[in-house]
């Protein structure tokens, strides 16, 4: 879902050179020969906002919108360093939106993550760090992880400023109230059709 966004769009989008206050659209367009128009989770629309905003507010209109502008290509090959998979039946404007056919796990999605925590170097996952046996001596050694240049650290920085504002008061992420804490992250929603249920994640 959207949790992929600041992944194929938004730090795509400040490569390019976009910033974090440049004013991008928030409204509904058609897209190429097949006339795609995506729209807002909640059918709301301001006509124009800063860049962090539109992702603070998880605005599909803006992701779209840049993603087309970047390109979808450039966009998507971005993925390739944030280490997430997808084929070439992907390559296309619904993949701002997080549309993969094959989708992703949640140990792919932490592991692209930790390149805002770690000043651009994504970290792959690994489940164990170390074993400590009853009598205090390590039995698995913590071992330290491979790390990959993804972004600069300036772009990191920039990244984690505009996920801060999603946990903040009227965007997507408040409802979660990390009280305590500074959290930086984004919102995501998929659906998931099992027989006759339909299955929703927030």
């Amino acid at each position: 879902g959207s949790i992929l966004k600041p992944l194929n769009v938004y730090v795509p989008a400040l490569e390019s050179g976009y910033k974090i206050n440049s004013i991008v659209p928030d409204e509904v367009r058609s897209y190429g020969e097949n006339n795609y128009r995506p729209e807002n989770w909640n059918f709301q629309y301001q006509g124009k906002l800063p860049l962090w905003q539109a992702l603070a507010l998880s605005k599909n209109t803006s992701a779209v919108w840049l993603m087309n502008q970047v390109g979808v290509n450039k966009s998507m090959k971005k993925l390739d360093d944030f280490g997430i998979p997808y084929g070439q039946e992907d390559l296309s404007l619904a993949s701002a939106l997080g549309g993969l056919t094959n989708g992703v796990s949640p140990i792919q999605m932490a592991s692209a993550y930790t390149t805002f925590a770690n000043n651009g170097k994504r970290s792959e996952a690994y489940f164990i760090t170390k074993i400590i046996g009853p009598n205090g001596k390590e039995i698995v050694h913590e071992q330290a992880p491979k790390q990959k240049n993804v972004i600069s650290p300036e772009l990191a920085k920039q990244m984690t400023s505009m996920m801060l504002a999603v946990y903040d008061g009227q965007y997507t992420g408040a409802i979660c109230e990390p009280a305590g804490y500074q959290v930086a992250g984004k919102t995501g929603t998929v659906e998931l059709t099992l027989g006759d249920k339909n299955l929703a994640g927030y």
